[in-house]
């Protein structure tokens, strides 16, 4: 059995990728995650991806990233079990400056992680729980 869990928090890092955010509204957009453990500045990084581009091509691109703090505690999980998956969801419009957007970043664990992830501290300046958990 599944267990659910969604977070308020923010894409970062967007100024690296202009088109993301200036060639259409992203709204609403599904964003996949993927942790980056040979990122030279930080080997916690989870990257946000998209499918959408300024050509309308489906090719996936990078448009920032998960910020470090929320990384951190998220990485571990990522890690301890392939089965912890996670997807992002913007919320709000881009932040300009400083290229910032709100994001729901929901997560889906297997039953035996649970304890582990509600013992995530996932709280701070840039996250905020809003714990839907449950099947």
């Amino acid at each position: 059995m599944a267990m659910n869990a969604v977070v308020a928090s923010e894409g970062v890092g967007l100024f690296f990728y202009p088109d993301f955010y200036t060639t259409f509204d992203p709204v609403g957009e599904e964003l996949g995650l993927r942790h980056n453990p040979f990122n030279v500045y930080d080997a916690n990084a989870i990257e946000l991806w998209t499918t959408i581009d300024e050509d309308g091509g489906d090719e996936p691109k990078q448009v920032g990233f998960l910020p470090r703090a929320l990384a951190a505690l998220l990485a571990p999980l990522v890690r301890v079990n392939p089965a912890f998956r996670m997807h992002a969801v913007i919320s709000g419009p881009v932040i300009s400056p400083p290229k910032r957007c709100p994001l729901e970043v929901h997560m889906t664990f297997p039953t035996e992680m649970a304890a582990q992830v509600s013992a995530t501290p996932l709280k701070g300046p840039q996250v905020n729980p809003l714990w839907a958990a449950g099947a």
